[in-house]
């Protein structure tokens, strides 16, 4: 029978389901100096021992002795679609799972976080979770065209911006999308997107004083507006955008509505 030697049981030691995950990368350490070495020296030694009897006990608790968190958490996860086995929701509770498995207690603020994550994977909250994307194409789809193409212009959520606008197909996770559609800022977008334009195609406007220099010079006699259904790209009130042909131009301006004003002709001396 062959020797088992240092970095035999090393080797098992970091192949072991049931090392602490807090000790993985310190036993790879191990195992990679023996490799370099062939010995470990006196104070790295004594590790190896530890880090069997850490997986022993491990190995026990998970086998006959499970607190009633980790099997909550177990529950938890055996409900989860495979689809977020990488999600953040997951590693988050494998972190609590680790957590409680080398005997610490959870914190309320982990307790009330796991809580939340569990409501997410209820029969009812899955069965929700596969018509989304039904109302998501159905009520959803062009508000997150209208968010996307505001977002474009910052830097923020850089990944759904290329998703949606690349994507047709593409149907973002539901909390995300939620969250994202009803905070204040694409409300408002959304509010202007969506508002009556206060200029109708054909009405002569003119800039105002918070215009921009380049639109006070080429609205300075007027134009006409072309049309009212450009991208938003600001969340103020007046945001909805129109193209405007100022008077003597060949080419439009785009300005947004906050900045205009109905053109009144100069009085005659």
């Amino acid at each position: 029978m062959p020797r088992i030697t240092l970095g035999d049981r090393l080797q098992t030691i970091v192949d072991s389901p049931y090392l602490p995950a807090s000790k993985l990368n310190f036993a790879k350490s191990l195992l990679a100096f023996y490799e370099r070495k062939r010995m470990l020296t006196q104070g790295r030694r004594v590790w190896v021992d530890k880090l069997e009897e850490m997986i022993e006990t491990r190995k026990t608790a998970e086998e006959t002795d499970k607190p009633e968190i980790v099997k909550e958490i177990d529950a938890l996860i055996a409900r989860m679609p495979e689809s977020d086995a990488s999600s953040w929701n997951m590693g988050f509770i494998g972190s609590l799972r680790e957590q409680a498995m080398s005997g610490y207690t959870l914190t309320d603020k982990q307790t009330s976080k796991l809580k939340g994550i569990a409501g997410e994977y209820t029969k009812k909250a899955l069965a929700a979770r596969e018509k989304w994307p039904t109302v998501y194409r159905d009520v959803y789809r062009n508000d997150a065209v209208v968010l996307a193409n505001y977002y474009a212009h910052t830097v923020y959520y850089r990944d759904f911006v290329r998703k949606v606008q690349n994507n047709d197909d593409y149907v973002p996770p539901k909390r995300f999308f939620m969250k994202l559609h009803t905070n204040k800022f694409a409300q408002k977008v959304l509010a202007a997107w969506y508002a009556e334009p206060k200029y109708t195609t054909g009405s002569m406007v003119s800039h105002r004083a918070s215009a921009s220099w380049a639109a006070k010079q080429a609205l300075a006699k007027g134009g006409i507006i072309i049309s009212s259904n450009l991208p938003i790209v600001s969340a103020a009130n007046g945001a909805k955008r129109y193209k405007v042909l100022p008077v003597g131009a060949v080419a439009p301006v785009e300005i947004e509505e906050r900045h205009i004003k109905t053109f009144k002709a100069p009085k005659k001396a």
